[in-house]
C-alpha cells in the first residue's frame, strides 16, 4: 500500500555564514496503514520508524516533520526536532501517577504499535530534558560559568526573523497537558532560541524545562542554558487562571536543576 505523501513547508533565512531552516508539517497519523508490510520489511512507514526509534507510545499530537535548524555553511550546527526529544523520555517507568494512568497506558499502546502489543511502562508525562541535537564535525558542548546576558535580550530592537514551532502535545487523557515548543528570533547581531517543555498534571504537578541558546555574530561559540523548575500543586496554591500559562506560573515554581554550557564551534 502506498503511503500518503506528507506536505511539509520549509522556510530558510540566511544570516552571514549561517542558515536558519524551519520545517512544518501536519500531525503524524496515529495508526499504521500498512501493518503487515511494516512488520515484515526493514523499510517502514514514518509512524513505525519513529515508534521503533523512541520505543514508547506516541503523544496524541506529534508534529514529526517540525524542526528548527541552525546550520553553518561548513556543515555543523544545532537542530531541535521532536523525535530526538522523545528519545529522552524515560521508557522504563512513569514517575507520576493519577487515577487513570494505568488504563490510559493500556488504551494508548495497542492501536499504535502493530509489532509489540504488550503494555509498555514509561513516563507518560513525556518529560524530556532535551537540549537540541548538535551535528557536524568539531562542534561540542562543555560546562561553563558564563551566562547569557538576559538584559540584552530584553532590549527593544528590530526583529529580523521569528519562528515558533510546536514539536508535540498531549492532554494526558484529560488529566492535564504536556507539550514542547521551539522558538527562534534573529536580532541585530545575534540569534536566540528558546526550547520549552511544559507539563501540568491536574492537582498534582506543574513543571517547566527551558533550554536557551544564544549565539552572537562573529563569535566561535554559543551559550546554552538548561533550567528545570516544578511545584507540587497539592502543596502550593496556584490560581487556576495561570495553570495553563508557563510564563505566569513561573513564579510559583522551584528550580530543581540548572546546566550552563558553552557550545564550541569549529570556526577559525
Amino acid at each position: 500500500m502506498e503511503q500518503r505523501k506528507i506536505n511539509v513547508r520549509k522556510d530558510e533565512f540566511t544570516l552571514g555564514p549561517w542558515k536558519l531552516i524551519s520545517t512544518e508539517g501536519s500531525i503524524l497519523k496515529s495508526a499504521c496503514s500498512q501493518p503487515d508490510i511494516c512488520q515484515n520489511q526493514s523499510k517502514k512507514c514514518e509512524l513505525c520508524t519513529i515508534l521503533a526509534a523512541i520505543d514508547i507510545p506516541l503523544p496524541e499530537m506529534l508534529f514529526a516533520n517540525n524542526s528548527l535548524r541552525l546550520e553553518h555553511r561548513n556543515g555543523f550546527g544545532i537542530e531541535f526536532n521532536p523525535t530526538d526529544a522523545l528519545k529522552l523520555v524515560n521508557n522504563q517507568k512513569e514517575h507520576i501517577k493519577v487515577a487513570y494512568a494505568e488504563e490510559w497506558q493500556k488504551n494508548r499502546v495497542s492501536s499504535e504499535d502493530p509489532v509489540n502489543e504488550t503494555v509498555k511502562r514509561f513516563d507518560w508525562t513525556y518529560s524530556s530534558k532535551y537540549k537540541g541535537t548538535l551535528f557536524g564535525d568539531g562542534i561540542k558542548a562543555s560546562s561553563t560559568t558564563q551566562r547569557i546576558d538576559i538584559e540584552k535580550l530584553k532590549a527593544k530592537e528590530k526583529i529580523y526573523h521569528y519562528k515558533s514551532i510546536m514539536l508535540f502535545e498531549d492532554e494526558l487523557a484529560d488529566n492535564g497537558c504536556a507539550w514542547m515548543n521551539a522558538k527562534v528570533r534573529v536580532m541585530p547581531g545575534y540569534v536566540f532560541f528558546l526550547l520549552r517543555f511544559f507539563l501540568r498534571v491536574d492537582n498534582v504537578l506543574a513543571r517547566v524545562y527551558d533550554t536557551r541558546l544564544y549565539h552572537q555574530a562573529e563569535t566561535n561559540y554559543m551559550l546554552r542554558e538548561f533550567l528545570a523548575k516544578e511545584c507540587n500543586l497539592q502543596q502550593v496554591k496556584v490560581p487556576s487562571h495561570v495553570l495553563s500559562d508557563p510564563a505566569e506560573i513561573d513564579k510559583f515554581l522551584t528550580v530543581t536543576e540548572e546546566q550552563l554550557e558553552v557550545v564550541s564551534l569549529p570556526i577559525l
